[in-house]
């Protein structure tokens, strides 16, 4: 839905597959014909681990010439998985800024020895965001620091990688960073805002 919300008429084709690897390849045989049929320049891949590195594979032994297409991906692509094919070379995905992440990881090794499981940064934003409006009450001396009003004010708050809101309809947002796959490592292309503005 966020997909059609974005691209709109440019949106020439869906190409939907359960997760098992004989859905997969039929997928890929449905998507690469599409591709050819249509024109298509950008082709976003939701899948991540396994199943991407199923669908390389694929394309590669295809010979799938992705010369004129751009691959765009899920946040998942963060991951040394999305290495173990070269299909998804200069593809790009959204992710938390980089820099902030490793400062992140490094104060969570620092303080606990391990590396943080995935959700840690959550469960820590959580309490930041609920400091921050506890925090600004007090400046502010207002008797109610979680209403509805604070917790959706469009400056949003600092999250552990970046900025982070809450939307009246329920929706959350952060700021993210746009990267791109390259050969063993990601290259940030478009770097995180450090905040949101109030009209953004």
């Amino acid at each position: 839905r966020a997909i059609r919300a974005a691209a709109g008429p440019g949106l020439v084709s869906e190409v939907p597959y359960q997760r098992s690897e004989s859905r997969i390849l039929s997928g890929v045989d449905a998507f690469v014909r599409d591709v050819e049929i249509t024109g298509a320049t950008g082709l976003f891949v939701v899948d991540s681990g396994a199943g991407l590195q199923l669908i390389g594979e694929e394309l590669e032994e295809r010979a799938f010439d992705a010369s004129a297409v751009r691959f765009l991906g899920l946040g998942q692509w963060n991951s040394s998985e999305t290495f173990k094919t070269f299909a998804f070379t200069g593809g790009w995905f959204p992710a938390p800024d980089p820099t902030a992440m490793k400062a992140f990881v490094d104060r969570y090794l620092q303080a606990f020895g391990t590396p943080p499981p995935p959700l840690a940064v959550l469960g820590y934003d959580a309490v930041q965001v609920a400091g921050q409006m506890a925090g600004d009450a007090r400046l502010s001396g207002t008797s109610d620091p979680f209403s509805d009003a604070v917790l959706t004010r469009p400056t949003g708050f600092r999250g552990a990688a970046g900025p982070l809101r809450f939307l009246p309809n329920g929706q959350g947002e952060r700021g993210l960073a746009v990267l791109e796959v390259g050969q063993g490592v990601f290259t940030v292309l478009d770097p995180a805002p450090t905040t949101f503005g109030a009209g953004s």
